[in-house]
This record gives structure tokens, sequence and C-alpha cells, in this order.
């Protein structure tokens, strides 16, 4: 996931604050099976959505665009694809320089029609009389993503960032979707009929309770304290932490999120663009976080970067473990400029019920190849992450796709998803010099080359592309 853009014609103005909504109605549903998350045509097998934010449509620049490229029984079909800008039939809207469409994104089938859905959030567009930015969901059908699509933005004054997450915190069944907008988060509640309840969407209190004081850096949704019901967290920074990172959560109950519960530990670190993620590392029921420091901005961060890890608990968040390539059981060394951290994901990629970390190194060098980037594969166990069989792959591993040269960046982005149905979590991860995606397979040793993939073409742009959350 990543470390962290107006739509004209179907603006509606709602509460105080006018928060905007853009709708292209989906059509009431029946009862279905709900599909699982990035499994679009309902097929059975996950596809990937990659964001290019700096993708031109025709002449406009850094409008954005997604490129999905569909699963299927053999592995990702690269010549089934499909590209999606604001200028496509039914997407709210119209492409305009900068917008960034595409920045962030997040899948759930949101209206359980048996088909995923697509959240998109622009963090660039301007939408006049509100905030910066927009989210739209793109409905899912028997075809793929369809022309069916609904948008919603912030306040005015506020802004959205590129975080988003997925998670049924209401209680209902239903995938509730956050985003992260500057100062607070923002909560829309899944429904059969999600563009019916638009209006539902409710903008959260702020973590330290003082809204012009908080800077919240993304969202996550797991459960961080064990009670059996997700909790939204967020990482942020405000005067309450000296400007330092904390995190809060918003506890889940049978009658939705409560207000926030702040952590009392704050790290050294501070960014609004930061790559995190959430899972069971240490497999005792609670959900950790993990958020990369890939020391690429202006704080302390150990040589070559590092990852923290808030582990949840009753009392979430009391315990850390920061984890690098210094780390004993982390293959290599921490080296100025290598940016282990600039991406994370969080999976069982070995079936032992415990959560396990990628995370992407893309300035790593390695012989006389710079920047040609890395691959870290770190395993989850009962005393937390780290064991002994940790993984660092390139592209000079044997079995991996492409071939290593300098300014590959491979690990620009990571994310960690089951494509093939074997309850394994299969690696994918952008190489940015090579315009690429590779796939590599999740077995019961760990990430293994057998039956690699590699995809070209991802990105228009070639500068920043994007996996799903």
């Amino acid at each position: 996931m990543r470390n962290a853009r107006r739509f004209a014609a179907t603006l509606t103005a709602m509460a105080t604050g006018a928060i905007c909504v853009g709708v292209v109605a989906a059509s009431p549903v029946s009862a279905a099976t709900p599909a699982r998350a990035n499994d679009f045509d309902g097929d059975g097998y996950r596809d990937i959505a990659v964001g290019d934010p700096d993708a031109s449509v025709g002449a406009i620049t850094q409008a954005g665009q997604v490129k999905v490229i569909y699963g299927s029984k053999s592995g990702l079909n690269a010549k089934r694809t499909q590209t999606i800008t604001q200028n496509s039939p039914g997407i709210p809207g119209a492409a305009e320089k900068q917008d960034s469409f595409g920045s962030g994104l997040v899948s759930a089938d949101f209206n359980r029609d048996g088909y995923a859905d697509l959240a998109v959030v622009a963090n660039n567009e301007f939408v006049t009389g509100a905030g910066r930015g927009l989210v739209t969901v793109v409905f899912g059908s028997r075809t793929g993503l369809s022309s069916k699509a609904i948008s919603f933005g912030t306040a005015k004054g506020e802004w959205l960032e590129d975080s988003s997450a997925v998670g049924d915190v209401t209680g209902d069944g239903y995938p509730d979707l956050a985003v992260s907008a500057g100062r607070r988060p923002y909560l829309l509640p899944g429904s059969a009929t999600l563009a019916s309840r638009i209006s539902a969407l409710r903008r959260l209190p702020s973590p330290s309770g003082n809204v012009d004081n908080d800077q919240v850096q993304g969202v996550l949704i797991g459960d961080v304290d064990g009670d059996g019901r997700l909790d939204l967290t967020t990482p942020y920074e405000s005067a309450f932490t000296g400007w330092k990172t904390a995190l809060a959560y918003y506890p889940g109950s049978a009658t939705g999120l409560k207000d926030p519960v702040r952590g009392n530990a704050a790290d050294d670190y501070d960014d609004l663009h930061r790559p995190m993620a959430m899972g069971d590392i240490n497999g005792d029921r609670y959900a950790d976080v993990v958020i990369g420091n890939s020391g690429t901005r202006d704080e302390p961060v150990r040589t070559g970067g590092e990852i923290t890890i808030w582990y949840g608990g009753s009392a979430p968040f009391g315990v850390r473990q920061k984890v690098s390539q210094d780390s004993g059981s982390v293959p290599g060394g921490g080296e100025k400029d290598d940016f282990f951290g600039e991406s994370v994901a969080v999976g069982d990629v070995n079936g032992d019920g415990r959560a396990d970390v990628a995370v992407g190194a893309p300035g790593e060098d390695f012989g006389s190849i710079t920047n040609g980037g890395a691959l870290f594969v770190i395993y989850g166990g009962e005393r937390g992450l780290g064991s002994n069989h940790d993984q660092m792959l390139t592209q000079s591993t044997a079995g991996v796709p492409g071939t290593a040269e300098k300014g590959d960046f491979l690990g620009n982005d990571v994310t960690l998803m089951d494509l093939n149905n074997d309850g394994k979590r299969d690696l994918i991860a952008v190489a940015l010099g090579d315009n690429g995606v590779n796939v590599l397979r999740g077995s019961a040793s760990g990430i293994t080359t057998t039956g690699a993939q590699g995809i070209g073409s991802i990105s228009r742009s070639g500068i920043d592309p994007t996996l799903p959350s």
C-alpha cells in the first residue's frame, strides 16, 4: 500500500460544511454472496487495480487514471485490462489538470451484490465551495468495473489524503469506507444501495478532540482491542503529541464507532504521507499497525530506513517494535538512501495464521547496480516480527521476473493479495523503472518464485503508480 485530487455536473451540498456528493446511481440489487475485495467481475479470482495519478488524459496533464488487470485461474491476464479515468462513461465529473485520480485505492463489495467495487481517491481535486479531494466508488459487475459510480468530497477547509480503508465497523454486514481528510477521518457506511445512503457520510471527531491542531496521517480498520468488533485506527500528530506521530482508535460497538481513544506513546517521525498497513503479526487476535519510515523525510531515522510495529492489545499500542535491515533476522544491512519502508503491506504469506510484512526498499543497491530496489518479507511469530527465514528478493534473484538494472526502483509500492485462492497471500510489487509489476506466489515455505509473473506497461506516466491498500 502507498505511503501515502472538482467534479462538475452532479454536485449536491449536504449538511453544514458543504460536503460534496456526486452520483451516477447504481440500481438496487438482490442479496448475493459478497465478493472478495478486488474481484470486480465476481469470477472468484482477484484482479489488480493500479493507480496512475500523474497520467495525462489526452492533453490534460496529471489528471490521473486507474488501470485494471483481471485475474483468472492461471493468474493475471495481461491481455484483459481496463483503463478508467474521470472521462470514462458514467464516472462523475471530468478529468482536469492535476486532479490526481488514482492517488489512493481500496476495494470491497460495498453493496454486497457479488461483485467487488473500487474506491478511487483523487486527492488534488478542487471542488468549489467545499474541500479538496474526491472519492469515487466504481461498482463491479459481471463484466468487471462498470459505468455505475458515486463520488463524495470533503467539507470546506478539509482535504483528502491518499489513505483509505474498509471494514464493517457499523456491524450491519456491509463493508464501510473510511478515508483520511486532513484533520479527521470520514466514514461512508456500506449498504445494498450505496447511492441512496450517501447522505449518511460521517465526519468523525478529530483524534485529539482539537480539530484545528490535528493532522491525520491515514486510516486503518481492524480489531485492535480484541473485543470482536472492528475499530478504526488513525496515526496522527498534533500539539497534544508534540507534533510527533501517535495512534488513536475509534472503538467499534453495537451502535457504531465510539469517540477516539488516544494513545500516549509518540514516535519521533512526522509526515502526512507515510505507508501503513494492519494485521495480526503475533497471532494474539489483536490487530497490529505497521508504519514505514524510509528516511526520505526530514526526521530521525535509522540509516537506510525502518518500520515501526505498534501492537494491539486490551490497551492498544503500548508496545512497539522497530525493524530495519540492521535487525538480526533481516537480510542485508542498512545503507544511506536504501529507503527501506518506502512501502509496506501486511498479510499471511505462508498460511501459519500469523500476518507477515512485505517491505519495499526501492533505493537498495546491489553489486554495481544502483537503485535497483529490493523486496523484503519479514515473518510474523509468537514473539512478534522477525524469523530465521526472513527474505530479501531483487530482480537478480533467480526466478524473479525482469532484469536488475540501474533505476528500476523495485519495491516503490507493494501489496499482498491471494490471487490463486490457495489461502496464502501473494506479493505484488511495482518496479518503477521497468513500468511493471511483479507477482511472487505465497507458499507454506514463504514467498516463492515458482509461477512468478511480470506484467509491463502498467503506468502511462511512469512516475508513481499505486497499488490497493
